[in-house]
């Protein structure tokens, strides 16, 4: 279970009355888990986990005679540790190529996505139909109920082109978007965008962005992404 300010990781074996503890074994790859802890809690608190990072857990049970279970199916989390007034958008100046982002394309969609100069360049040759046949993704983004927050971004495309910005979230259905932002116009020259909206729906930690530049030709830039709280 993530919170904004720590996870909280449930185990249990239900049914044994022979548990007298468990054992808890963690790294940062599903095969090179370690001991890390042992408790008679079914559950442990986290609050110090690395930023940024994939963490793996798997659990055992040692009964009172000493023997220990198989290790439990492991569970993935990706450790997120926010400071007010920072981006909430990992690499949004793409300073660090194409990490953290995910560029999806529908079937028989031409496009090829790179990063030149810190800004990330998407050549279209056949863009297909709709706004979402090529999506630039990130997921992972904590968005608290009752914050207002302020989505920025910098866009230029050769030819011109309209696309979709959203915020949704992807963990229930149906999906809703948060941002409410509609569409926005790259044009030839380079453009500021700045949007602000309220988080009104129930605090979802597992957000995710799509910038939606389907149905577009040519040459696509994005630049400087930006999600931040604004202060009350």
């Amino acid at each position: 279970e993530r919170y904004p300010d720590h996870a909280r990781l449930i185990f249990n074996k239900f049914g044994d009355q022979t548990v007298d503890h468990y054992r808890i074994y963690s790294g940062y790859t599903a095969d090179s888990l370690t001991l890390t802890d042992s408790t008679d809690h079914t559950w442990r608190i986290y609050s110090d986990l690395p930023d940024s990072s994939w963490i793996y857990f798997g659990v055992s049970a040692v009964h009172t005679d000493g023997s220990e279970s198989p290790i439990s199916d492991i569970a993935a989390l990706f450790s997120i540790r926010r400071i007010s007034g920072e981006n909430l958008i990992y690499n949004g100046d793409f300073s660090l190529q194409s990490a953290h982002w995910l560029l999806d394309k529908a079937s028989g969609v031409k496009a090829t996505g790179s990063v030149k100069n810190q800004v990330y360049e998407l050549e279209i040759l056949s863009g297909g139909s709709a706004y979402a046949d090529i999506v630039l993704s990130q997921e992972n983004i904590p968005l608290i109920r009752g914050k207002k927050y302020r989505l920025e971004f910098d866009s230029r495309a050769d030819q011109g082109a309209y696309f979709g910005v959203q915020l949704f979230n992807q963990d229930i259905v149906p999906a809703y978007d948060y941002s409410r932002i509609g569409l926005t116009r790259a044009d030839q020259v380079e453009k500021h965008c700045s949007y602000e909206f309220m988080m009104t729906k129930k605090t979802d930690l597992n957000a995710r962005i799509d910038i939606q530049l389907g149905g577009a030709s040519g040459h696509i830039y994005i630049d400087k992404v930006s999600l931040k709280e604004v202060p009350e």
